[in-house]
């Protein structure tokens, strides 16, 4: 075995939220730690960083194969997304890799991606070590529409080991989150939560926080969710928005509403329930 080649990069200042730079001066950035809604002109991050060098790992070895193959892959694409993934254990990560090749049957395009998955340098340092899955975008995406994910925050059985959370669960787990301090939290006859938005007397909402593509959130989380819910854009703590259910304002009133803001959330609320009965 021969190194063909080696980099070194270096990390100062504070970590995530630090200064990365190559010895060789090609590289030099300003991190930051992963936030939702970041956009144009903000510090990358590491998760960032990984998916872009992946990204164009996998492709290659696509590409290579696909040569080897006599299969035109001139217009492909290969998409990596990148889910920084905390659990009782600590944090991990986890990875989508989505391989756009228009023109090529979606047998032999599937062929391809599993093939470079077992090629791909990045594919086996990580293997063993982290989730990663393989997709083919069908014919609708591969005329040109983008996958677009955005932030989605739940905090009832959309939660991990809830009902509603198979419509979510492939999708990257960005985290436990907390809202703005902006809202107060309902039981809806105790088989649900919903947010209310109030100008007073909110409090800060825990639940957790995923990247989910607009189609999945069109046609699996929403129509899972109860109807007295509708979706919103939320403030998070941090500041940032995001996407929920929230209360329809036709139930405001409904005798249902049990105010449990104060209690910490809906699994500590579900927990107590459970002991008082």
């Amino acid at each position: 075995m021969s190194v063909v080649y080696r980099t070194t990069a270096v990390s100062t200042g504070n970590g995530r939220n630090g200064r990365s730079r190559t010895t060789d001066g090609v590289l030099d950035l300003t991190l930051t730690t992963p936030r939702p809604g970041a956009g144009p002109g903000d510090p990358t991050n590491p998760e960032q960083l990984f998916a872009a060098g992946y990204g164009a790992c996998f492709h290659s070895a696509v590409k290579s194969l696909a040569k080897g193959s006599g299969i035109d892959v001139t217009d492909s694409s290969i998409s990596v997304q990148i889910g920084l993934v905390k659990s009782d254990a600590g944090f991990s990560l986890q990875a989508a890799i989505t391989g756009d090749l228009p023109g090529v049957d979606p047998d032999v395009a599937a062929d391809l991606l599993a093939r470079a998955h077992q090629r791909c340098p990045y594919s086996k340092a990580i293997r063993g070590n982290v989730d990663v899955t393989l997709t083919v975008t069908d014919d609708h995406h591969s005329e040109g529409q983008s996958m677009t994910s955005v932030p989605l925050f739940v905090n009832g059985d959309g939660m991990r080991g809830g009902s509603v959370h198979p419509t979510i669960a492939e999708h990257p787990f960005l985290g436990e989150a907390r809202t703005a301090p902006i809202y107060r939290f309902y039981s809806v006859g105790d088989r649900f939560p919903a947010l209310w938005p109030v100008a007073e007397g909110g409090v800060s909402v825990v639940g957790e926080l995923y990247d989910v593509p607009l189609d999945t959130l069109r046609d699996r989380f929403i129509p899972a969710e109860p109807e007295e819910l509708e979706l919103s854009v939320i403030r998070m703590a941090d500041g940032s928005s995001a996407v929920a259910v929230v209360l329809r304002r036709d139930y405001l009133n409904s005798p249902e509403l049990i105010d449990i803001s104060d209690r910490g959330g809906w699994r500590a609320y579900r927990s107590g329930l459970t002991t008082t009965h």
